[in-house]
């Protein structure tokens, strides 16, 4: 009768610990699935964290390209008006110095002409000077 009770005891023991060791299992399988849960929220929470951060930076990143093709742009624009201007400048000195020379070339061909005629006018006037000598010392020759 000993022997039964002890073997019931020890029954009782073993299945006392087999309860508590479910009841041990269920608890840790609780507490897993709790962590795995709470993991899987905090994954969830820092991946859209780092999403909308992305997200933020790439505006930024956006926002600054713009700003500087903006300032390329208008550097480049006012290079242009700067290089435009001084073409014309440079345009209209040279245009200045075409004319002008022109404008001696024109004054000193007319000058060249008048000359040309003084001379045919002078050559006319010593032939008929000559004639007239030559007319005046005819007489004088004859007389001597």
């Amino acid at each position: 009768r000993l022997k039964t009770e002890m073997r019931e005891t020890e029954i009782a023991h073993e299945d006392a610990i087999r309860k508590l060791n479910e009841k041990h299992d269920k608890g840790i399988q609780v507490l897993r699935t709790e962590y795995e849960q709470h993991a899987k929220e905090l994954q969830d929470k820092y991946e859209k964290k780092m999403k909308n951060l992305r997200e933020e930076l790439e505006g930024r990143r956006k926002l600054e390209i713009h700003e500087v093709e903006e300032r390329k742009n208008f550097h480049i624009n006012e290079l242009m008006k700067k290089h435009e201007k001084a073409f014309g400048e440079i345009k209209n000195y040279y245009n200045d110095i075409t004319h002008n020379n022109l404008d001696l070339i024109k004054s000193l061909k007319e000058e060249v002409a008048e000359m040309k005629k003084k001379e045919a006018a002078n050559e006319k006037l010593m032939f008929e000077i000559a004639q007239e000598n030559k007319r005046l010392s005819e007489p004088l020759t004859r007389a001597l």
